[in-house]
């Protein structure tokens, strides 16, 4: 499995936050953090349940492999803001595609249910002439 470090890491390297291979600092690994937590909880919100709580940077990323990228992705675009970089047009629309892949793979549907006042009423017919 993928840590959250690892995930953080692989963001701000792909904005050059950090140089490849080297580790971020204490404050851009918070920050990281914070917004990966926050990202994982809007996509509740957006109607996709990851089923996700607060992880810590040493936690396992619990969504199984093919979803790590999208997530690396999604990330991101979220740390762009914070550290104020710019996307690329590729890294843009990875992110894009990456967050529709994400809700649509982990799409909360709802229950249905029964409206009590359809119940034990009659289909009528009508008479055609």
């Amino acid at each position: 499995m993928t840590t959250v470090r690892k995930v953080v890491e692989n963001a701000l390297q792909n904005l050059a936050v950090v140089a490849v291979g080297e580790a971020p600092a204490a404050e851009e690994a918070a920050k990281g953090l914070s917004e990966f937590n926050a990202m994982m909880h809007g996509f509740t919100s957006g109607g996709a349940d990851l089923g996700h709580a607060d992880l810590g940077l040493a936690d396992e990323v619990p969504v199984a492999p093919e979803h790590r990228q999208a997530i690396t992705d999604v990330l991101m675009r979220r740390l762009a803001m914070a550290f104020e970089r710019r996307l690329t047009g590729d890294q843009a629309r990875a992110a894009a595609a990456a967050e529709r892949r994400l809700q649509s793979a982990f799409a909360a549907i709802p229950l249905l249910a029964v409206d009590r006042g359809l119940l034990g009423r009659r289909q009528g017919r009508r008479e055609t002439r």
